[in-house]
């Protein structure tokens, strides 16, 4: 069964391009052993039946080794090459900045 497309995924994917640099959630629950961690994208699975081609899964390969097919949507995130974290801890960082910094004053 292959995943279908859910309220889950992320809004805007323009990014889900192959060669893209993603971060990928580790997934470590009993039977599960899937660390994830810092990869590119080599493939992007479309749902299917979709028209509009939206895509629902991607293939990864790490960049310290191994990779993983049809990872879901939501176990990826873009990566911020210049923050060095993942596309929406870096921007949850910098807002608790801001508004540290208007708390101070």
């Amino acid at each position: 069964a292959r995943p279908m497309a859910t309220a889950m995924m992320p809004c805007e994917t323009t990014w889900l391009l192959k060669g893209a640099t993603v971060s990928v959630a580790k997934r470590m629950n009993p039977g599960v052993n899937k660390p994830g961690g810092m990869g590119r994208i080599t493939k992007v699975h479309v749902c299917d039946g979709d028209a509009a081609a939206t895509p629902c899964a991607v293939d990864v390969r790490y960049v310290l080794g191994g990779g993983e097919k049809r990872v879901e949507l939501r176990f990826v995130e873009q990566w911020d090459a210049i923050r060095g974290a993942p596309a929406r801890a870096a921007a949850t960082s910098a807002s608790v900045k801001l508004a540290e910094a208007a708390a101070m004053g």
